[in-house]
């Protein structure tokens, strides 16, 4: 996101922090102002994810009120699965498959390919790299390790 881009970012999350208005309208307006940047608003709803499982557990409340969110800021289904494996890769192959955005059907190639990407995209040090700061790298490193966790368990499963 630009400098503008995060200030707004910024601004929009302590409204919604401090305010009495559905979460739903907030997340209306994220999807206005990052709403051409999908990965950014998947991050976004992984780090919503983070937030709510602090407590290592995500309720049936905060569940809907996470899909509602999802929604509103046009994910699909299938995205927030992918942001929810992030947080338990391991609990099933096809959540492994998800944190990597591929299913069960994807091809070996197809795989590494998937893997290598989002290595380059989350790695730690390519974060650093481009400036960001030291919360996100903190959320760079948390989805790496569940990418390479991901990626293991799909290996295993493939005995790759």
């Amino acid at each position: 996101m630009s400098a503008e881009d995060r200030r707004l970012a910024a601004r929009l999350f302590n409204e919604a922090r401090d305010s009495q208005v559905p979460a739903e309208e907030f997340a209306r307006q994220v999807r206005t102002l990052i709403g051409h940047q999908p990965a950014r608003l998947r991050d976004l709803m992984s780090l919503l994810m983070s937030v709510a499982s602090a407590d290592a557990h995500i309720d049936q409340a905060e569940d809907r009120l996470l899909r509602s969110i999802a929604r509103e800021m046009g994910l699909t289904a299938r995205d927030y699965e992918e942001s929810a494996a992030m947080f338990d890769p391991r609990r099933s192959t096809d959540a492994s498959y998800a944190v990597l955005g591929l299913t069960r059907d994807a091809t070996d190639e197809e795989v590494k390919k998937a893997y290598r990407s989002l290595a380059r995209e989350y790695h730690p040090d390519v974060v650093v790299n481009k400036g960001m700061g030291e919360d996100f790298r903190k959320f760079a490193d948390e989805k790496m390790r569940a990418i390479n966790a991901a990626y293991d368990a799909v290996k295993e499963s493939r005995g790759l």
